[in-house]
């Protein structure tokens, strides 16, 4: 009966080692799948800013593209520049 014993419990710790190999993969499994996802995020996230920042950039160049066309050319000529009569 203590020999039966035995394997019983040979089997059951055999059974159960197998079970935690299993989790171990699975969660060394799941890691890679979640560092892939947190770099394709990352650069989401790096796009999103890069474009927000070039919309105010654009924003900017066409302010000051609209206000160098209303302002008065000659306050742009140097004073060395103008002739004098």
């Amino acid at each position: 009966m203590e020999s039966n014993n035995k394997v019983n419990h040979s089997g059951a710790c055999a059974h159960i080692e197998g079970i935690l190999r299993n989790l171990e993969d699975g969660r060394r499994k799941l890691d890679d799948l979640w560092a892939t996802r947190r770099l394709k995020l990352d650069l989401c996230l790096q796009l999103r800013n890069f474009e927000r920042d070039a919309l105010e950039v654009r924003k900017d160049i066409q302010t000051q593209t609209n206000y160098m066309k209303n302002v008065d050319t000659i306050c742009l000529i140097p004073k060395g520049c103008l002739l004098m009569d």
